[in-house]
């Protein structure tokens, strides 16, 4: 049996320590190819490493760390050994996490608490890993798996350590759920007042919020406190770029750098105030550092997205902007930011059907985004106007109260769902419509759109038999539109149902038939004729620009030669 714990201990210990520490359930090939170890001798292995965990504590007192490292790494490969015959000892477990926990290996740490989690009973035990996995995440940064351990020990412990609040406040920060993110902040600095960590997630907070002036506070704060905070010093940096003071924003990144190499929204920040700086070279050095650094980074990829599509770039924009939509840890306001752009990409290409999707995805990733919202909007109108000009009148008509519910706001949205109710011949819905949207029409609008929704109002008078409200429209779309014929047609038509008749005379009998097959009679006053006159004209502007109605070129042929044949 001594025999057999001597074999034990040598083929650990003739290993370097790195290596007995690789990974949780990873043993040495030498020690994969020995005989599985006897339950007495997976004791003494316990009792070794137990005796290694005292050694290292009594270094650490004397301050000889090495000592203390060489320790602690006797004690993992021991449980490391052990834990390769037999996996499901979470005790054993439990004690290599804390191992790791001394190196400061933080994906080691959170994967064996999580695994020992699955076999501890005391609740002290419990906490204990929960506490460790959600420092762990922090660590690492992993905000999706920090917050829901730290969930879990504040449930567990409803007085948590402060840290606890730091990193959840900090993940939430991260992932833009920024008012609970600040309310936790409030928290730590209840019970932290001078958290350097805690003023700096107050300070993203009210950025996105767009408090500047608070936000500034905050980060100054954090800076006060402990000035070697690097977020603190990009949040200042993302706060100069808000205010378009680009080279202070560059100056307070590379501040942020110089503490932490590795603060990729440092990065991010420095690259998109050099792009706009017109320092294009320094622009994509950063942004690549910043992916290089990580490359799973959202804010990473979305700066570089947002470079690219500022360069007219929309094929490399593209690239980073779908990537953002695709990594499980991108904050549902930076997906939907992604998805945004990529909606505008698909209009500009006029593919409507993708544009409406991708502007789908961007409120189903944030709801409350207004921004979203309007694009969605902004899609289905552009696909409504598209399928009207392709003469889809129930598609167009789908498509553009769609917009009108997307964005109940958008004036133009609101024109166009008027115009496709008049096209689909639901007049009496379509006034009221067309009224409100016009009124509110801006004045820099598209003066075609605005042409069509006069023709349409215009046509729902005539069909309510409202000729001089259809007059006053069609007039309105020939002045803002003088290219396209249907309103000077309707004008006519407009001034002929105004003209008022009465009797006469006529010389010609063959021509008071022609008169009845055309539906006219004799104009009763001097105001009638000059009606005729602007009818003709109307109609001949029409037909020069290819808008020809044979009905209404007989009555306003007839109604032109009446005088003529007037008896005196």
């Amino acid at each position: 049996m001594i025999s057999a714990t001597i074999r034990l201990v040598n083929s650990l210990r003739a290993l370097p320590a790195v290596v007995l520490l690789v990974g949780v359930g990873l043993a040495p090939a030498a020690a994969q190819e020995e005989e599985p170890l006897t339950r007495r001798e997976v004791s003494r292995a316990i009792d070794l490493a137990e005796d290694a965990l005292d050694d290292a504590e009594d270094a650490v007192e004397d301050g000889d760390m090495e000592a203390a490292r060489d320790a602690w790494s006797q004690a993992g490969g021991l449980f490391l050994r052990v834990l390769q015959d037999y996996p499901d000892r979470h005790d054993v477990r439990l004690e290599l996490a804390r191992v790791y926990v001394n190196f400061e290996e933080w994906e080691n740490v959170a994967s064996s608490y999580e695994m020992a989690l699955a076999g501890l009973e005391e609740d002290d035990e419990i906490l204990e890993a929960w506490t460790a996995v959600a420092n762990a995440y922090a660590m690492l940064e992993n905000d999706l798996k920090m917050i829901e351990a730290a969930r879990m020990v504040i449930e567990l412990n409803p007085d948590p350590p402060v840290e606890v609040y730091l990193g959840l406040g900090a993940s939430l920060a991260r992932q833009g759920d920024f008012e609970e993110a600040a309310s936790v902040a409030e928290q730590a600095l209840a019970m932290a007042p001078d958290s350097a960590v805690a003023h700096q997630t107050l300070g993203q907070a009210a950025f996105a919020a767009e408090d500047y002036e608070a936000a500034e506070g905050s980060f100054r704060r954090a800076v006060e406190l402990d000035p070697n905070t690097a977020r603190a010093h990009a949040g200042l940096a993302e706060i100069y770029f808000a205010r378009d003071e680009f080279q202070a924003a560059v100056d307070s990144a590379t501040a942020a750098l110089a503490l932490n190499d590795q603060l990729t929204a440092a990065y991010g920040i420095r690259g998109k105030a050099n792009n706009a700086l017109g320092n294009q070279a320094q622009a994509h050095g950063d942004l690549a550092m910043a992916i290089t650094v990580n490359a799973e980074d959202p804010g990473a990829n979305l700066a570089f997205a947002q470079v690219y599509e500022s360069q007219e770039n929309t094929g490399q924009a593209t690239t980073y902007y779908r990537k953002v939509t695709q990594l499980e840890n991108s904050p549902p306001a930076s997906r939907s930011e992604a998805h945004l752009a990529l909606g505008r990409f698909a209009i500009t290409a006029l593919n409507y059907d993708e544009a409406v999707t991708e502007m789908t995805a961007a409120v189903a990733a944030d709801p409350s985004s207004e921004e979203a919202k309007a694009g969605l909007g902004t899609a289905y109108l552009e696909k409504a106007k598209s399928q009207r000009q392709a003469q889809d009148i129930a598609g167009a008509l789908a498509s553009a109260q769609a917009a009108t519910e997307a964005d109940p706001g958008n004036v133009l949205a609101q024109l166009e769902y008027g115009i496709a109710l008049t096209v689909n011949q639901r007049v009496a819905d379509a006034a009221p419509v067309l009224e409100a949207a016009l009124s509110a029409y801006p004045a820099d609008g598209d003066m075609n759109d605005a042409a069509v929704g006069h023709w349409a109002l215009g046509q729902a008078y005539i069909a309510t038999n409202n000729f001089t409200g259809a007059e006053a429209q069609f007039t309105e779309a020939t002045m803002k539109m003088d290219t396209w014929g249907e309103p000077f047609k309707m004008l006519a038509w407009a001034h002929i149902a105004q003209i008022q008749y009465g009797p006469c005379r006529l010389k010609d009998a063959a021509f008071g038939e022609r008169m009845q097959a055309a539906g006219v009679g004799c104009p009763a006053g001097a105001a009638d004729y000059e009606r005729v006159e602007a009818a003709a004209a109307g109609y001949q502007k029409a037909v020069e620009l290819g808008a020809v109605d044979p009905v209404l070129a007989e009555r306003v042929a007839v109604l032109s030669e009446v005088r003529n044949q007037i008896a005196e």
